[in-house]
């Protein structure tokens, strides 16, 4: 692969120009802590911080705009602002979505931000001026180039030279890639360190859990999505607004919040002693304003919530009252106009491999690396495939290139089956590369492995089982622990598992035996008898309907495949439709 340029390498080239501009907010900052001489305001930077310093109206201020004050529905009000803006961004022009989209929602959107002031704006109005450094121009949008002076000069971290790739550690389990990570970030230390992961994956859950039981810093940006306390005020909202009696578990994660002990599964909470005040305030909310709602909640919890009022007072909601219609808008703006409450920039760096590019620690660690990494391709016409393409292939070289030392942590099997690496590799090298052991490698022995724990055997009683199911011996060829695991695990209460399970279960009982289908009627009947301990009445009125589409979804989809059994067979776990 092509060599990257260090930052430091890069600083020394462009430490004497005025201006040195890019895409990449992380590499400015990177370049802005090396400067070893006075200047006004920033050195480095992007064209949105140049343009746009502040008081400018944020993406989330339009969009409520936009819905309020248009008859733009929020979700037509939130597509037609996204791709407006992506469209604008990429063909330089606030009306350039319009080349593409013959839409009145795109005519309004476009004729509402006439009047407003975004980033965008402040960018298509300002110039730069006096000796300009521009860094991997190729990842400069239509929009970014509009602040470009007429002469600047390009400068790009990846050079002419190239290149091979560190080894990769390959594990045998996650889990040892975690403690081997942890044991490292320790010895480095968690200010040098940084680690790119997914945040999707399982990586990331699992290495949070290991820094905060070893107490060890690292950088976070929360939500107010991710708010328990606001995640509990809509759980209020929505058992309360429900018509349905409320059973104790649905209750149970509202009282907790609140410092309720509910003890119980299923039954319902209206059967249950004392807690007077609690079920009364469940049983109003749907008759109550949301500020009201608030106030109460507040009371039991003991605390303000400045954050939900905020939101709230945003959302113009809170004199309004609580409906399922206010409760989704609510759900909905936080799902995509989340606003950030808490962060932290010191410890371990944790970097999305899909959004950096440049990661400014000296030790990196690369978690994962496998096609979990792939990027998605664009789906907009105003984004040229090919070019696209290019530049991925680019940030890839220069994303896997960073710090002083890199260290590429994967794994290379997972159930018995090859773990595919990260197409981009494909891409560099010019072949499939279909497995980790296919570049520069290393095996990591697990540690448990090499000193056992030992346990007392005991003589235990043991069952033949002479016939298995389909899923079973499925678990059983993948994973005999996985088997295992599965025989110990008790009929679960959950109801979408209870219905996954039963809809397994008919699947399985047709496919062994066809004639089945004479006997739906009574597949419905047991069906909606078994999910009744785990339902409440609406819900089984909505299973009626769902039930007519999906068993017959699941005959056809068996049909169509030319499948067929040989006649039902007990195995170890009963058929609950075999009585039908």
């Amino acid at each position: 692969m092509k060599k990257a340029l260090t930052i430091d390498e890069l600083y020394h080239q462009v430490k004497d120009y005025d201006t040195v501009v890019t895409a990449d907010a992380s590499l400015a900052d990177a370049l802005n802590r090396r400067l070893d001489r006075p200047v006004i305001g920033n050195f480095a930077d992007t064209p949105k911080r140049l343009a746009a310093e502040e008081d400018y109206e944020t993406k989330r201020e339009i969009f409520l705009k936009l819905a309020n004050h248009t008859d733009l529905s929020w979700k037509q009000a939130s597509y037609g602002l996204n791709k407006t803006l992506e469209a604008w961004k990429h063909t330089g022009r606030k009306e350039g979505v319009l080349e593409y989209e013959d839409n009145d929602i795109f005519y309004k959107t476009v004729e509402f931000l006439e009047d407003c002031d975004t980033s965008f704006h402040r960018i298509e109005g300002f110039s730069l001026q006096g000796k300009v450094a521009v860094i991997n121009f190729y990842q400069f949008n239509e929009l970014d180039k509009k602040i470009l002076p007429k002469e600047y000069d390009k400068i790009s971290m990846l050079t002419d030279k190239t290149t091979e790739f560190s080894n990769f550690n390959i594990f045998e389990s996650g889990l040892d890639i975690i403690k081997s990570l942890i044991e490292n970030i320790e010895r480095v230390g968690p200010e040098n360190s940084a680690v790119v992961v997914r945040p999707d994956s399982k990586y990331q859950n699992l290495l949070e859990s290991y820094l905060r039981s070893e107490e060890i810093d690292f950088t976070f940006q929360k939500g107010v999505s991710e708010s328990e306390n606001l995640r509990a005020f809509l759980n209020l909202l929505e058992t309360g607004e429900s018509d349905s009696r409320i059973r104790i578990r649905d209750a149970r994660p509202v009282a907790e919040a609140l410092g309720i002990n509910l003890k119980g599964e299923k039954s319902y909470l209206d059967s249950k002693e004392g807690l007077d005040d609690f079920k009364e305030f469940l049983n109003v909310v749907q008759f109550l304003k949301f500020r009201e709602v608030l106030e109460r909640f507040e009371e039991f919890s003991g605390r303000k919530h400045s954050e939900i009022e905020l939101i709230l007072e945003e959302l113009e909601l809170l004199e309004k009252e609580v409906s399922e219609h206010n409760i989704n808008r609510v759900k909905y703006f936080l799902r995509n106009y989340d606003i950030s409450v808490e962060e932290q920039s010191r410890g371990v760096l944790l970097a999305d491999p899909e959004q950096a590019t440049v990661v400014d620690r000296p030790v990196v660690f690369y978690i994962g690396m496998s096609s979990d990494w792939n990027s998605k391709s664009p789906e907009n016409d105003w984004i040229k495939r090919d070019k696209w393409e290019e530049s991925r292939i680019k940030d890839f070289q220069l994303l896997i290139q960073n710090g002083v030392k890199q260290v590429y942590m994967v794994e290379d099997r997972k159930m018995e089956e090859e773990i595919k690496p990260s197409f981009h590799f494909d891409e560099i090298i010019g072949e499939n590369i279909s497995s980790f052991t296919q570049l520069p490698h290393e095996f990591k022995a697990s540690k448990n492995s090499k000193n056992p724990q030992k346990f007392d055997k005991k003589s235990i009683e043991k069952t033949e089982i002479n016939h298995l199911s389909q899923s079973g011996l499925n678990s059983l060829a993948q994973s005999p622990r996985l088997f295992y695991m599965s025989q110990l695990i008790s009929e679960a209460d959950d109801e979408k598992l209870k219905k996954g399970l039963l809809f397994h279960d008919f699947a399985e009982l047709y496919f062994n035996n066809p004639e089945i289908e004479e006997k739906l009627d009574k597949v419905k009947e047991i069906f909606i008898e078994e999910m009744r301990e785990v339902s409440d009445d609406i819900s089984l009125n909505q299973l009626e309907t769902e039930l007519d589409h999906g068993l017959k979804n699941l005959i056809k989809f068996i049909e169509g495949k030319g499948f067929s059994g040989n006649g039902y067979k007990t195995g170890s776990e009963e058929n609950i439709f075999a009585e039908a």
